[in-house]
């Protein structure tokens, strides 16, 4: 296993205001976990506070005591001692990343995050990188079905105008938006309803995707995401998007024998309707797929 990893983690209680924390570096130790972090917040991550150190096992955690946030951006000078606790390690050999939960202990204040860091071996980058130069998106291998709730549970949405955004984000975005206006137009008239459950499931899992595609957008805007990379990984990410675009939401069982005629016919309208949802649904979300893999 390569101990080395990068990426982001959410606060994700904190879905109202823009944070986020950057690992720069993270080594997966037996008895430590040395690390640097960035935690970025405010409109452009005005500010910027660096953390580094080591935390030490202790039981089935690893605990970092009293470091110091160190102005990176924005903030003037540094803050009071910090604890960092890593509450959950967990490395996925299927996937080469390494599922994170922790939190960080401020005088009073607690504060969670989450969230899956990626290998930083650059020959297993290289080895599992798609191919972006296939031109039949049918003949890519079907990406293996993750799970999603180790990811990001905030959700992240560019709210720029189409007309402000780069020239090369702006069809993605204007396809994402379409998708999700549709999704809302539904959820305002089927939410609460116990029918609706595992469509919003389904639904729910198109959105992550599509926040994550855009969270990766932003990063090439604020530049802490390289352009040439993001490219490489859309069409992963779009194939991803397929898998769950294709897979059926499950259907709501009843026990029909002790039910009339007629209520036996009100349920099958009530699933054609489902159907028919799903399938407009999955008609956009595809709009979406062809716009991330430039085929539209």
């Amino acid at each position: 296993m390569n101990n080395k990893f990068k990426g982001d983690l959410d606060f994700f209680e904190l879905e109202d205001v823009s944070h986020r924390l950057e690992v720069i570096e993270l080594i997966l130790r037996d008895d430590e976990i040395p690390f640097s972090m960035k935690w970025a917040y405010g409109a452009g991550n005005s500010d910027i506070w660096l953390f580094e150190g080591t935390a030490k096992k202790n039981g089935n955690n690893y605990i970092a005591e009293n470091i110091i946030g160190k102005k990176f951006k924005g903030s003037i000078g540094n803050d009071d001692g910090n604890d960092i606790v890593f509450t959950k390690v967990i490395y996925d050999q299927e996937f080469f990343e390494l599922e994170i939960e922790g939190t960080i202990l401020y005088k009073a204040q607690k504060f969670d995050f989450e969230g899956v860091l990626e290998s930083v071996d650059d020959t297993r980058e290289k080895q599992h990188k798609p191919n972006t130069k296939l031109k039949d998106t049918k003949e890519f291998p079907k990406p293996k079905k993750r799970n999603w709730n180790t990811h990001r549970k905030g959700l992240f949405f560019i709210k720029t105008e189409i007309e402000e955004l780069p020239i090369n984000f702006k069809s993605y975005i204007q396809a994402n938006r379409t998708f999700i206006l549709e999704i809302e137009k539904y959820e305002k008239i089927l939410k609460g309803l116990n029918f609706s459950k595992n469509l919003f499931e389904w639904i729910n899992e198109c959105r992550y995707q599509i926040s994550q595609f855009e969270w990766d957008i932003q990063r090439v805007i604020d530049s802490d995401y390289n352009i040439e990379t993001f490219y490489d990984h859309k069409t992963f990410m779009a194939q991803c998007l397929e898998e769950i675009l294709d897979r059926a939401p499950n259907s709501i069982p009843f026990r029909i024998d002790n039910l009339s005629e007629e209520q036996q016919d009100q349920i099958a309208e009530v699933d054609e309707y489902f159907y028919n949802v799903h399938e407009k649904l999955k008609k956009n979300g595809y709009s979406v797929y062809e716009a991330w893999i430039d085929a539209v």
